[in-house]
C-alpha cells in the first residue's frame, strides 16, 4: 500500500516452485510423460525445469486473471535465483532468467517477473529482467545503495526494496545513500 492506503501492485506467488528436480506425485509424472517438453526434450534437466515452470506459470495465472476481474491491479511474480545451484537446490519452476518466456507465454495476466537477488552477479540479474517486455522491479535484495544507484541508473529499476529495512534505520551511511538518491530520481528517470 502506498501512504494514502492504496494498493499499488500485487505479488501473486512468492518464490514459486519445488525443492525436486520435478514433482514426483503420481499426477505430475503422469504429466510430464506426456508433456511437450519431454517429447521434444527426453528426460533431461532442461525438460524437467520447462515443465514445471509451464505448470508453475499457468496455475499463477489463473490466480491473477481471477484477481483482476475483483481488482484490476498490475500482478507480479518474484523468484529465488539459482545463483549457480543444481536444479533442486532451489525452488524449480519460478521465472528464473532462461524461463521467462515461459511464463510470458503462460501467465500473460502477471504484468511483470521481478527477481530477489542476493546472489553475487547483481548486475547480470539486473540485465536478466530489464527487457523491452518487462520492467526491473526487485522485491527483495541486500541492503547495499550501491546496488540500488545501479538498479535504477542503469537498469531504469521500477522498485529496489532492501531486505529488512527497519534494521538500517540508524546506519548514517545507509540513510543518507537513500536519501541522495531519492535526490536523484527525477535526473535519472
Amino acid at each position: 500500500r502506498d501512504t494514502s492506503g492504496r494498493i499499488v501492485a500485487v505479488q501473486v506467488e512468492n518464490e514459486p516452485g519445488v525443492f525436486l528436480d520435478i514433482d514426483h506425485c503420481p499426477q505430475a509424472t503422469k504429466a510430464f510423460a506426456g508433456s511437450p517438453e519431454r517429447r521434444s526434450m527426453g528426460d533431461s534437466d532442461s525438460a524437467r525445469q520447462c515443465f514445471m515452470t509451464r505448470q508453475y506459470a499457468s496455475y499463477i495465472n489463473a490466480i491473477a486473471k481471477a484477481g483482476k476481474r475483483e481488482h484490476p491491479l498490475p500482478m507480479f511474480v518474484n523468484c529465488w535465483l539459482p545463483d549457480g545451484a543444481k536444479l533442486g537446490n532451489y525452488p524449480n519452476g519460478g521465472p528464473i532468467p532462461e524461463l521467462i518466456d515461459i511464463y510470458k507465454q503462460h501467465a500473460p495476466d502477471i504484468d511483470w517477473l521481478s527477481p530477489d537477488i542476493y546472489a553475487n552477479n547483481f548486475r547480470h540479474y539486473c540485465q536478466a529482467y530489464t527487457r523491452s517486455d518487462n520492467i526491473l522491479f526487485i522485491p527483495e535484495t541486500w541492503a547495499r545503495p550501491d546496488l540500488y544507484w545501479y538498479a535504477m541508473a542503469e537498469c531504469n529499476a521500477q522498485c529496489v526494496s532492501p531486505f529488512a529495512i527497519e534494521d538500517y534505520y540508524s546506519n548514517a551511511f545507509f540513510t543518507g545513500s537513500l536519501t541522495v538518491l531519492h535526490e536523484l530520481l527525477p535526473y535519472i528517470s
